[in-house]
């Protein structure tokens, strides 16, 4: 049947990589090919697991490959950490007292025009 033929080509799949395989692995391949669904699906995560280990392998041996020496061994261009650090520090003291002075500001003309108004006012009254 179509289930038989499916576990059959899993399991001959296995033997290709058979030799890379963990000991847990091999342990879900033991009894040969699948006989049912739970033993299909131990098959599919065992293959999965062999197949993730041996891409992270690949992927590791690319990185660790030798590359060129491009600057040098010179320091590089950019700008230090404490100096980035200043430089926020430097932004953030400066922004604090820039918004300091337009509130000072704000409130200074605020207070102008509640005096002018309160003078004017005062000289309607006296004016009457």
């Amino acid at each position: 049947a179509p289930f038989n033929k499916h576990a059959e080509d899993i399991y001959n799949m296995y033997k290709l990589v058979e030799q890379n395989a963990t000991a847990e692995e091999r342990a879900a391949f033991a009894r040969g090919p699948a006989a049912d669904d739970l033993y299909l699906q131990l098959h599919g995560e065992a293959l999965s697991s062999l197949q993730w280990r041996v891409v992270q392998e690949l992927a590791q041996r690319d990185c660790a490959s030798s590359l060129p020496d491009i600057n040098k061994d010179k320091k590089s261009g950019g700008l230090s950490l404490e100096l980035l650090i200043g430089i926020a520090i430097a932004v953030v003291v400066l922004l604090t007292t820039a918004l300091t002075c337009c509130c000072c500001r704000l409130r200074r003309k605020r207070r102008q025009r509640r005096d002018l108004a309160a003078a004017s006012a005062l000289l309607q009254t006296t004016a009457e």
